[in-house]
């Protein structure tokens, strides 16, 4: 299913489905047992950014702590337009045990400036609402972590229970990046949901350099402070 964001909005647009529209992308096995991702209900894309998700399948649910690729799968391909955080959100249904997704993504950064790292996180909520995970038992596939995550351009990896921080390397712009990893999602979420929903959100977020002030820039501050110093010393 694409998504993409309405015409003439804010800076980030919220995408909101029909739970009938939104669970034909989950194509579940086992009968009553099912997946337990029932559904994307919510999508939060940088301004004018386009996302595919989808389709959802879980041909093996509480599957959790399998050392081989899991073939529950959730892929992504998004076109970044501009910098800002991508907002998943998935509604969940009890299915017995813990399910491990595995993550197959292709982001394309289209923002004008370099990503220098991507941070992911897990928690509740989209936007200002987001709220991180805790000791909830929703992971990036840890402690185990098997198989690893991986980043085609992103070296250096440091991978927490619900935290994924990428660096080391660069994507320029009009550049690709591909990206797979595991998440671990167990039942009972709405018991930590703030508001006691059983759903979920993956944010990921690209990082760029912080812009350096031109030498101009930094001669017109310095000459600022300076006037300033002297105006406190005639006062006192």
């Amino acid at each position: 299913m694409v998504f993409a964001p309405p015409q003439k909005e804010g800076p980030m647009h919220t995408l909101r489905f029909a739970a009938l529209a939104a669970s034909a992308m989950v194509l579940c096995a086992g009968g009553a047992q099912g997946a337990t991702v029932s559904s994307v209900a919510t999508v939060l894309l940088p301004d004018a950014s386009t996302a595919t998700i989808g389709p959802v399948t879980a041909p093996a649910p509480n599957n959790d702590n399998a050392t081989s690729t899991s073939p529950n799968a959730v892929p992504y391909s998004v076109f970044f337009n501009t910098l800002g955080p991508l907002d998943v959100e998935f509604a969940t249904s009890d299915s017995g045990g813990t399910t491990e997704y595995r993550f197959a993504q292709n982001f394309v950064n289209n923002t004008g400036q370099a990503w220098i790292g991507f941070r992911f996180e897990l928690g509740y909520g989209v936007g200002a609402a987001f709220t991180a995970s805790g000791a909830d038992g929703l992971d990036f596939d840890t402690p185990g972590a098997d198989p690893a995550s991986l980043a085609s351009l992103f070296p250096v990896l440091r991978q927490l229970d619900d935290r994924i921080d990428w660096s080391g390397g660069s994507v320029p712009s009009v550049g690709s990046l591909a990206l797979e990893f595991a998440v671990d999602v167990p039942d009972g979420l709405a018991a930590f949901h703030p508001s006691q929903l059983s759903r979920f959100t993956l944010r990921q977020t690209p990082i760029v350099a912080a812009e350096v002030p031109e030498p101009s820039s930094l001669l017109l501050l310095g000459g600022g402070l300076m006037a300033l110093g002297l105006r406190r010393r005639r006062a006192g």
